[in-house]
């Protein structure tokens, strides 16, 4: 099965603000990853169906991911989730380039004030 030929089920927004969660989770603790995803599945929030499209994500690269996740969005509410997950990100990208150069410059300023 390629990746083109994987149908990603819809999942609606609280469904969807697990599915961020526990690929998130997966890049630090794969084992809880799993363990949360068999969790969610007993307790029937999500089908089996997803749980196998969320699998299949723990394997797919990161820009394939954002484009399958914005292909299962089942309402707004699932947009909305997603919406805030990428601005989440776009701000910690932002902090963590922005730190060195921060520094960079605070430590100039003080070579230049001795």
């Amino acid at each position: 099965m390629t990746p083109d030929d994987f149908a990603t089920p819809v999942f609606d927004g609280p469904q969807m603000r697990h599915v961020i969660e526990l690929l998130e989770l997966m890049d630090f603790a794969p084992h809880e990853a799993r363990r949360q995803l068999d969790r969610l599945a007993r307790e029937r929030a999500l089908t089996a169906a997803q749980r196998a499209s969320i699998e299949h994500l723990f394997t797919r690269p990161l820009h394939e991911v954002d484009r399958l996740l914005r292909a299962a969005c089942a309402d707004d509410e699932a947009r909305d989730a997603l919406r805030e997950e990428r601005v989440h990100e776009a701000r910690g990208i932002y902090l963590v380039d922005a730190r060195p150069a921060r520094a960079a410059r605070g430590a100039s300023a003080g070579a230049h004030a001795a």
